[in-house]
């Protein structure tokens, strides 16, 4: 918006109302009347006297009633409320109202209506998201835990030692973990698709290098078997033209190879050179103690996910959706940016994905929209609670710190917290995850 020589703000004569629209919008009306409106058309009329060029007159010594001949009233009443626009809008931010834009750069600017008397202008912004918190305490949510078998512990053996192990062909069936290579077709409506067939193909059955429907159809089938099947690819599928649509497949196999491991031993263990473990028992202790801490920070993330989506079903966000549309604009100008780096244009990159512009501008403001509700949700429950960043939890952060980097100092860490304030947003965050857990732990134990 073009700053100009305005009045000073006390001194415009004018009219100010504030509206929200309790969708997530904000709207200031203005009305500049009197002194400043007569002011501004005397300015405009002036102004268009000075370009004006009439045979008899010098330019720039026009008589104004002149304009009145030449120019209509219109003209001179447009240019007078674009010029008088800046001081509107500065006359609206100074107004003492708890109606706020969430971001004054993004004030969208509307000439609303003019006459001779009066010009009205509107400025529609975004107020800043806000949310009516749901309950978040004693949610009734099990913090599923689990254990360690010994067939899991087994499963980890295998896994470590499967470098030294060998596929061996097999005349058995098929079954989990096993290679299994195969001619295939694919047909929907009797029609091929893009990549529906190929010969010698080598699937690891359970890899997840195909469809997991259709690697289950792989399993229990011998060299030389011949099996028809229908899947039906998934509503998210990377390839829109297959989403939801079903395949009649056509195999044949070539070939099934199945693992064979070495004798698991002492000796094979020293081979895999992890610290401190010699022997097969340490081995299996050490997997042990990695599985569970695992599975325990597995069930921690899945419990805090739980509650936290537990706690947003129960609230109501108000966003505005011209906010959510201009981040997600902002969002993919960003990733357009990205593709330049590698030559690539948005149009290429949507080829290349088969994914239309549409879906990938609604998954961004998806993925906008559950920031924002995550955000606000984490911000309204410290307010209540009065959780914030003291002088311990900076000194526990400096410990970390220092941990990773010997060498830290504290004032080096605290200007750190100074120059990104988000790093202190994460930990009052981290905070609140330790209080939605302890308000909300219901542990249930899993064998």
């Amino acid at each position: 918006m073009a700053k100009n020589k305005d009045p000073k703000i006390d001194q415009i004569n004018g009219e100010f109302k504030a509206i929200d629209n309790k969708k997530g919008d904000g709207e200031y009306t203005v009305v500049l009347i009197g002194d400043t409106w007569n002011k501004y058309k005397k300015k405009a009329k002036n102004k268009i006297v000075s370009t004006m060029d009439i045979k008899g007159f010098r330019k720039g010594k026009i008589p104004s009633f002149y304009v009145d001949k030449y120019v209509s009233q219109d003209v001179v009443l447009r240019k007078a409320a674009e010029s008088a626009l800046y001081s509107a809008y500065m006359f609206a931010m100074n107004q003492k109202t708890e109606l706020k834009p969430f971001d004054m750069e993004k004030t969208t600017p509307k000439i609303e209506d003019i006459t001779d008397d009066k010009v009205i202008y509107s400025f529609v912004f975004s107020l800043r998201p806000t949310v009516k918190i749901g309950k978040y305490k004693n949610l009734d949510i099990e913090c599923k835990t689990q254990k360690a078998t010994s067939k899991n512990i087994e499963g980890e053996v295998k896994k470590v030692f499967r470098r030294f192990a060998n596929f061996e062909k097999s005349k058995e069936v098929s079954a989990n973990g096993d290679i299994i290579v195969i001619d295939f077709e694919g047909k929907i409506d009797g029609k091929p698709f893009t990549g529906n067939s190929a010969k010698q193909f080598e699937v690891e059955i359970g890899s997840g290098k195909m469809l997991e429907d259709f690697e289950k159809q792989l399993i229990g089938l011998k060299e030389g078997q011949n099996k028809k099947f229908k899947i039906t690819f998934p509503e998210d599928y990377h390839a829109l033209a297959l989403q939801n649509a079903v395949a009649e497949f056509s195999i044949k196999v070539n070939e099934v190879r199945k693992i064979k491991y070495p004798e698991f031993n002492d000796k094979l263990v020293t081979k895999i050179k992890i610290p401190n473990i010699k022997t097969m028992s340490e081995l299996k202790v050490y997997l042990r103690d990695n599985l569970n801490k695992k599975y325990n920070e597995e069930a921690n993330a899945d419990f805090v996910a739980d509650i936290m989506e537990a706690i947003m079903d129960n609230s109501k966000f108000i966003i505005s959706p011209k906010l959510l549309m201009e981040e997600t604009k902002s969002s993919i100008d960003r990733f357009k940016e990205n593709l330049k780096l590698k030559n690539l244009k948005i149009e290429d990159y949507l080829k290349r994905e088969n994914v239309q512009y549409e879906v990938l501008e609604s998954e961004i403001m998806d993925d906008i929209e559950a920031k924002f509700q995550i955000e606000m949700t984490f911000m309204e429950i410290a307010k209540k609670e009065n959780i914030s960043i003291e002088e311990k939890d900076i000194k526990e952060f400096y410990e970390l710190v220092k941990i990773q980097n010997p060498k830290a100092r504290r004032e080096q860490v605290d200007m750190q917290l100074k120059k990104d304030p988000t790093i202190k947003t994460k930990l009052q965050n981290e905070k609140i995850v330790k209080s939605l857990k302890k308000w909300n732990t219901k542990k249930v134990e899993k064998s």
